[in-house]
Order: C-alpha cells, then structure tokens, then sequence
C-alpha cells in the first residue's frame, strides 16, 4: 500500500533581506515570487499556505497542492528581491508529510 497526499510541504529561508523580515513580508515575498513567474492570476491559482514561521531565523514551512509542487519550488528559486533590497529563497526541506519534515 502506498500513501500519497493531496499536499507538499518545504521549508524555505528567506536570506540577504536587509531589512526586518515578520509574517507578513514572508508572505508578501512568496506572494511576488509566484506573481513575478505566473503573473498575479496565475500565482494566486497556486495557493501557498504559511503554516508557521521563525522570525529570528527567517524561515517558514508552506503547504501547496501537490500538483503545483514543482512550479512553486521554481517560483521560489527564481525569487532575486524582497521589497527592493537582494535576497533570495533557499529551500531546506521538502516531503509529502508535514512531520517528514523533521
């Protein structure tokens, strides 16, 4: 027998922000990351889900349907600013299964 899940979890970092970076500016990030690929409709379709963040570390888990996985990895990956300054999303994790996280 074979589990499957209808979502996909990553970890992602959020480095090279020079400025402070809470909830909702990783949110915004993610958001323009999607946007900046898809365009507005079509990154809005992919439908990230912050499920918790580390401020001080500046990371996050989301949850994304598991058949947009490759295209938000791609969308993050290809991320280059946050809010005018450098920064980039590092992926740190990924699974099907929130607690394979670790």
């Amino acid at each position: 027998m074979r589990l499957t899940s209808s979502s996909h979890f990553f970890r992602v970092r959020l480095d090279g922000a020079s400025q402070h970076v809470d909830r909702a500016a990783f949110e915004r990030a993610v958001d323009a990351g999607l946007g900046e690929l898809f365009g507005e409709l079509g990154g809005g379709a992919l439908a990230p889900e912050l499920l918790s963040f580390d401020e001080a570390a500046r990371e996050g888990v989301l949850r994304v349907p598991a058949a947009h996985r490759v295209a938000v990895r791609a969308a993050l990956t290809l991320l280059c600013a946050v809010d005018g300054s450098e920064a980039r999303f590092e992926t740190t994790a990924e699974a099907s299964f929130l607690h394979s996280l670790g």
